[in-house]
């Protein structure tokens, strides 16, 4: 975590342009879709989809679409998780699933103060400097940051499990 100047309330867990993860192969996109939809709602998260493109092509389908979830931890903490789905030359196989080359662009974020209580003027932005940096900086980084990195993980691994190789 870098230190939070008067404005700034983001906290990224991941790199701010997110993690990359490329594979060319299988990739289920409707379960992939469907499970990690059910991911959100099972951690609570208020789900929204966006960028939705499917294209056909004369070298098979290309699939843009994005699924977004926040959730509030409390009047000051809210969790973000952003999935982002490019794919192209995406064929649908006989025996079901898709192939294709794939990249996924995932994003977690803290949202701290997303209520704007701190916001207010320049007396309580300074406060909240402070608050940040020095009296909750080691919680934020212990329990929250750890606590969102862990779920990342495990809506990765549902992405994950949704790709393997295709052998013909």
């Amino acid at each position: 975590m870098a230190a939070f100047g008067a404005g700034k309330r983001d906290d990224y867990v991941t790199p701010p342009s997110g993690l990359v993860i490329h594979h060319d192969g299988f990739f289920d996109v409707d379960r992939f879709h469907e499970e990690l939809r059910g991911w959100f709602f099972k951690k609570r998260y208020d789900y929204i989809e966006k960028e939705v493109q499917i294209k056909n092509k004369p070298q098979g389908r290309e699939y843009v679409f994005g699924m977004n979830g926040e959730r509030e931890v409390d009047e000051f903490f809210k969790f973000h998780v952003q999935f982002k789905v490019f794919s192209i030359r995406t064929q649908k196989l006989k025996e079901g699933g898709y192939s294709g080359w794939v990249k996924l662009n995932i994003k977690a974020w803290i949202e701290l103060d997303w209520t704007k209580r701190w916001q207010k003027n320049s007396w309580t932005r300074f406060l909240y400097y402070v608050y940040v940096n020095f009296i909750i900086k080691d919680r934020i980084i212990r329990t929250y940051e750890s606590k969102l990195y862990l779920e990342m993980l495990e809506a990765i691994g549902i992405a994950k499990s949704c790709m393997r190789e295709v052998y013909h």
